[in-house]
C-alpha cells in the first residue's frame, strides 16, 4: 500500500532543505528541476495555487499547496508535465475555498 499523504509530507519535511537536482538540470543550468517547475505554474497561474511547493526526490516529483477548482489544479499538473522528461509527477494540490 502507498504511503498516505500525511507520511509523505513527514518524510518530505526532512528533506525539503535539501536541495535536489535531476540528471538534466543543475545550478549552472537555469536552476533546479524544482525551482523550474515552481516558476512555470507560478508564470501560468499567478495566484490561483496557494503555498505551492514542488519537491523533487530522485525522479519523483511532487506538487503540494492549495487551489480554489479542480481545473486550476489540472492546469498546474499540465504546466509541471511541460517541464518534465521521464520523472514520475505526483499531484498533491488539494482543492477546496479558503476557510
Amino acid at each position: 500500500m502507498p504511503p498516505t499523504s500525511k507520511q509523505r509530507r513527514a518524510v518530505l519535511s526532512h528533506v525539503a532543505d535539501v536541495p535536489q537536482f535531476s540528471a538534466e538540470s543543475s545550478p549552472s543550468e537555469g536552476g533546479s528541476l524544482a525551482s523550474r517547475i515552481q516558476s512555470r505554474i507560478q508564470r501560468r497561474l499567478g495566484d490561483r495555487i496557494r503555498d505551492l511547493q514542488v519537491y523533487v526526490i530522485d525522479k519523483n516529483v511532487t506538487l503540494q499547496g492549495c487551489c480554489a477548482t479542480y481545473y486550476s489544479k489540472q492546469l498546474a499538473q499540465h504546466a509541471a508535465l511541460g517541464v518534465l522528461e521521464d520523472e514520475r509527477l505526483e499531484n498533491d494540490i488539494c482543492v477546496g475555498l479558503v476557510n
